[in-house]
């Protein structure tokens, strides 16, 4: 997995295209000529020029800004496949629940005048994404307004928040998507619960059987906990937080998965092939499928497919078309850069 918006502005400006010099040709915005590699995207095939794009894309009176977007849209389109082919797999690390078993509905936990959830505790690593995907809830009063909140420890105010209303003696279960890796915690905690003060409902206390035995996840640890005292909407004295066992009618769906986002910007200019090789292939294809009628229908498709594929005939000279370039390029990629690093095991105390 990777955050597609970091790595495409990582990546931009890796490879650009060189302004054409035949006259008539549409002038080239200053984004699309930039190139941080020294490499053209004509450099990888001489059929990859300004000249047969514009002569192969739909529109005849196609303008120059509508013609850069084009340009901008057909490289932002071979950077997503690049990444794609490289990171096909291999990301998902675990999903689970942190209290998969049962409960009976009958002992419930008064309310006061508390901040009760789980503090949530991460690995300082930027190669792994922690999602909280729902949250279920157990209170035995319907109707009542229960606000989840998330804190960040280096953080006074709540990254996020959502409003649930209670169902009487049932799982309510709510979808959040938290991606607690888009806020840097700076090493720091998360802390998400509810304030108690002013509510109705109480929490169903996990008491019966196995009901409060916790999955161990590998990639975090994660506790109950409460803040006596506390009733504002604003980060509490993170001293003043005390370990428990009572789960406050909480549960949550978590998955991790290995992001790939930072090794990809750190290492942009070993992209720097593949993306030129992709554009490459898709700008063929363009010309291969093109619907105008103009100059680009008297090249041979031999001649492009002779580009794109190659020849492995014994009989001919072997050729290495840009196919086979590109596939070498994804391979050593995912060699050099697909691997699940070793994990420390998370306990809950």
């Amino acid at each position: 997995m990777y955050q597609i918006d970091q790595v495409k502005t990582g990546l931009t400006g890796l490879v650009g295209w060189r302004q054409g010099t035949v006259n008539g040709n549409p002038v080239i915005s200053a984004p699309n000529l930039a190139t941080s590699s020294g490499m053209y995207f004509q450099d990888f095939s001489s059929m990859v020029t300004v000249n047969n794009i514009y002569d192969c894309q739909e529109d005849a009176d196609i303008t120059d800004t509508e013609f850069n977007t084009l340009l901008t849209n057909l490289v932002n389109s071979s950077i997503v496949k690049v990444l794609n082919a490289v990171y096909s797999s291999d990301d998902f690390i675990e999903n689970k629940v942190l209290y998969p078993h049962e409960k009976d509905w009958i002992n419930t936990i008064a309310n006061d005048t508390s901040f009760v959830g789980f503090e949530i505790e991460c690995p300082s690593r930027k190669d792994l994404i922690w999602t909280i995907n729902k949250i279920f809830t157990s209170f035995d009063t319907a109707a009542d307004t229960v606000k989840i909140l998330l804190f960040s420890s280096n953080k006074n105010s709540p990254l996020q928040s959502q409003d649930i209303t209670t169902e009487a003696n049932t799982d309510t279960e709510t979808s959040l998507d938290w991606d607690l890796s888009k806020f840097d915690n700076a090493g720091g905690k998360f802390y998400v619960g509810y304030l108690r003060s002013g509510l109705t409902a109480k929490a169903i206390d996990r008491d019966y059987e196995s009901a409060n035995v916790a999955a161990c996840f590998n990639t975090l640890q994660i506790r109950p906990i409460i803040v006596s005292g506390w009733d504002a909407e604003t980060l509490f004295n993170v001293n003043n937080v005390e370990n428990v066992s009572e789960t406050f009618g909480l549960n949550f769906d978590i998955t991790t998965w290995k992001d790939y986002t930072n090794v990809i910007v750190k290492n942009k200019n070993k992209f720097t092939n593949a993306i030129g090789y992709q554009v490459a292939a898709d700008v063929l294809s363009l010309i291969l499928n093109a619907t105008r009628s103009n100059r680009i229908q008297r090249l041979k498709e031999g001649h492009v497919l002779f580009e794109l594929e190659g020849v492995i005939n014994e009989a001919l000279p072997r050729s290495i078309g840009i196919v086979q370039k590109l596939n070498a390029e994804i391979k050593e990629l995912r060699d050099n850069f697909v691997k699940i690093s070793p994990i420390s095991r998370g306990t809950i105390r």
